[in-house]
């Protein structure tokens, strides 16, 4: 900025921090904001369209905005006044709301500032909220935050509390990332989203889950999914698709050919390999519970032939 209009900026900065000749007063949560309506005019076209057209603050001279801080409000008019950029710390809801009220007011500048402030130093805790903001305003391309996703799926699906994200901030999730590299976190994200289990949740976790290519998930996870999650419902379920992903890997008994039966098991024994004449080729995990040579899925699509 050059010296003098930097001078007279601070100067005007100045007259408004004393009040005088200030001819616009903004009601806040927690507050009033004095301004000086031809600064705001010429800085702001939110505030340009406000007092230049024939609205009531034109006439009154007072602005309502009490559902916003006072802090977030006087930070935006000291931006105004003096296009310096503020400093964040750590308090999420200050710095949502302020890149919330740039969006509104159409200070794209001072919104990607903050933004990339905030996701500086991402993590798995920090990212679900973060990529809720980044989904609302469009700027999951903006900073960090999509490249964190990219590099970092694995730490998101076991650590991120992505169960507060909507429908369209958790399917863009899956959609930014590469499925086949990371499916089996996709599908951990999806159940951990879905995990209060209710009606609606549940038909949108089918749809995210048939999407996906699930020949990537790999035999472990499959397992532990499907020892974890369980469900009564009659319609098509989570367990649904994961279990025919599980059948779809049992070998295959080439037609015309009779399965062969192992003489001498117990009658038990001979009823599950009789149904399952060759063993399913799962890797299941070492100690695992489940004996190796039978299936212990409970779908009504494994009893099919």
């Amino acid at each position: 900025m050059d010296k003098r209009l930097s001078s007279t900026a601070i100067k005007m900065e100045e007259l408004r921090q004393q009040q005088i000749c200030t001819d616009i007063a903004m009601h806040c949560e927690g507050g009033v904001v004095l301004a000086h309506q031809c600064v705001l005019i010429a800085s702001c076209p939110y505030f340009e369209k406000m007092f230049t057209i024939d609205m009531s603050e034109k006439n009154t001279g007072c602005v309502n905005f009490k559902s916003i801080s006072k802090n977030v409000i006087e930070t935006i008019v000291k931006y105004l006044y003096t296009a310096q950029m503020p400093t964040l710390d750590d308090d999420f809801s200050f710095s949502r709301q302020l890149i919330s009220t740039s969006h509104t007011m159409e200070l794209q500048d001072l919104l990607i500032n903050c933004w990339k402030q905030i996701t500086n130093n991402l993590n798995a805790e920090k990212f679900a909220r973060l990529w809720a903001v980044a989904i609302e305003f469009d700027l999951e391309k903006e900073g960090s935050i999509e490249k964190y996703a990219k590099n970092n799926m694995k730490e998101i699906s076991e650590k991120a509390n992505v169960h507060d994200l909507t429908q369209i901030q958790i399917t863009r999730l899956i959609q930014s990332v590469d499925q086949k590299q990371f499916c089996n976190e996709c599908v951990r994200c999806i159940l951990k989203w879905n995990s209060n289990c209710s009606v609606i949740r549940e038909e949108i976790s089918v749809q995210l889950l048939q999407k996906l290519d699930l020949s990537h998930l790999d035999d472990v996870t499959l397992y532990h999914l499907l020892q974890n999650f369980r469900s009564n419902e009659k319609k098509e379920t989570i367990e649904n698709v994961l279990t025919r992903e599980a059948v779809s890997r049992l070998p295959k008994t080439p037609k015309g050919q009779k399965p062969t039966s192992t003489p001498g098991k117990a009658t038990a024994q001979r009823r599950v390999t009789s149904t399952y004449p060759i063993k399913p080729q799962f890797n299941f995990p070492s100690g695992s519970n489940v004996a190796p040579n039978r299936t212990d899925l409970s779908s009504s699509e494994c009893r099919t032939n």
